[in-house]
């Protein structure tokens, strides 16, 4: 079964694996890993489809019209038993490693390391193979009866090997490959201005190519290994959706976010339901964005959050985080909720939405026009496809830089004329004695994303949350 799964992403086909999620409480979607198995994040491309364009007047939203590709991320969560996986380290690469004098090759070795004896406590087979010897790979792989493979090695080994990749051995014997991402040594590309953003659209290239992806933290349960002299900001996007396909949406965004302002970006994801992964991620994050709804949260989750608002870090919410945590279903054990989220945290008071096929008109606040995070930013005035969001009253200590409105049908009159309602659409706030900035908008529907006042303006709220200058690098 899971031959034919991983033949499958390398196809290109979008799957989901129903035997590794276990229903608990009211059917919350819950990916676990069982006794014997391991939980791999695979990171990997496909091609746009029409199901990626919902074509309604209501919600038109090309993913690729921001990105300038024909292709986007996904991120799937995967059980693998630990007797079909190896961790196969290249020992070409490692030497190479070791022959170096560079600080970041000693990091990397280092890291490596730790991801292979983390690999061992898991009971995985860790293999120390020369991967440029494709046939050898190929038939100790056979031998142990290894149909899984994550591999900890240079991406070019994978295209360079007696004259036939080893890519596409494997994807011939039916044989899952992922690539460590975090683990591949700096590279400086063309058009990069860090050699650390280098790589990671390396990686990017080899999922386009075919390829999957992981990170060590699969395999370590800590963060995903940076190079010390990677100073960029850091934001978790924390979303699991299945209403805005926020899990589409986001890794695109994080790579125009690493493109244009230099923001190390990690999308943390439930997959639609609340057993987010990697949660390890949120330790070191400067800001965290929110966009979920409705769904309950490992106590460990709400634990980490807690913690980086006490210690004065960030946080953005958009569209749905004002009822994140707020589910009308059973709680799972384990899991907690806090309705009292929005109201105490952002400051808003969200209660209804109005009606999903009129919109929401933006008008920027009269006298914030000049406002560092609005400057700039034009039309001041425009249409978003998304409802209107029913927030304010909104804490007093909130600046409310946007208000949205739309046209209303009087229920109890229906022949009257239509009302215009207005309602906070974007604040600022701190939160917390060590003044946790908290950028908060109802903003966020996919279309939103798609036009570059919308854009520009989530931009500008994440950087505003990591005080960081409000232009691009």
């Amino acid at each position: 079964m899971m031959k034919c799964l991983v033949w499958s992403l390398w196809t290109g086909a979008i799957l989901s694996l129903s035997a590794t999620y276990l229903l608990a409480a009211e059917n919350w979607k819950m990916p676990v890993a069982q006794p014997g198995e391991v939980r791999l994040q695979v990171r990997s491309s496909v091609p746009f489809s029409t199901a990626d364009m919902v074509k309604t007047a209501t919600n038109p939203f090309p993913f690729e019209g921001f990105s300038g590709r024909n292709d986007r991320l996904v991120i799937e969560s995967h059980n693998i038993k630990v007797t079909e996986l190896a961790v196969v380290c290249d020992s070409s690469y490692t030497k190479t490693l070791q022959e170096s004098s560079e600080t970041s090759s000693r990091q990397l070795l280092t890291a490596i390391d730790q991801t292979v004896n983390a690999a061992k406590k898991h009971k995985i087979t860790c293999l120390s193979l020369d991967c440029t010897k494709t046939q050898t790979v190929l038939a100790e792989l056979k031998r142990l009866a290894i149909t899984q493979v994550v591999f900890i090695t240079d991406i070019n080994t994978f295209g360079k090997l007696e004259n036939q990749s080893l890519l596409a051995c494997l994807k011939q014997t039916g044989t899952g490959a992922f690539l460590v991402r975090d683990l591949l040594p700096l590279v400086q590309t063309k058009g990069t201005s860090t050699p650390w953003r280098g790589r990671e659209q390396a990686a990017e290239t080899f999922e386009r190519q075919g390829g999957m992806t992981i990170t060590s933290a699969d395999l370590t349960g800590k963060p995903a290994f940076r190079f010390q002299a990677d100073k960029r900001p850091k934001i978790c996007f924390l979303v699991s959706d299945d209403h805005y396909h926020a899990e589409k949406m986001f890794p695109l965004y994080g790579e125009y976010l690493m493109d244009h302002h230099d923001i190390y970006c990690v999308t943390v994801t439930g997959e639609g339901g609340p057993a987010f992964h990697p949660l390890e991620e949120l330790d070191d994050a400067d800001s965290l964005l929110i966009f979920f709804r409705r769904l309950p949260v490992p106590a460990v989750m709400k634990e980490k959050i807690e913690r980086h608002l006490a210690q004065g870090k960030g946080l953005v919410g958009l569209r749905t985080s004002s009822h994140a945590f707020d589910p009308r279903k059973e709680v799972p054990a384990g899991y907690v909720i806090w309705p009292e989220f929005d109201h105490v945290v952002q400051g808003g008071n969200y209660h209804n939405h109005g009606p999903n096929d009129v919109g929401t008109d933006v008008v920027t606040v009269f006298g914030q026009e000049k406002h560092p995070l609005l400057a700039g930013i034009k039309p001041a005035c425009w249409h978003s496809v998304g409802s209107l969001y029913f927030t304010g009253p909104v804490a007093e200590d909130a600046v409310i830089l946007q208000v949205g409105s739309c046209l209303l049908k009087d229920k109890k009159n229906p022949s009257a004329p239509l009302q215009r309602i207005s309602q906070p659409l974007t604040w600022l706030r701190y939160y917390g004695a060590n003044r946790a900035p908290i950028a908060c908008s109802s903003l966020g529907h996919p279309g939103d994303f798609n036009v570059p006042e919308g854009r520009e303006l989530f931009t500008r709220l994440i950087l505003w949350s990591m005080n960081r200058p409000l232009t691009g690098k």
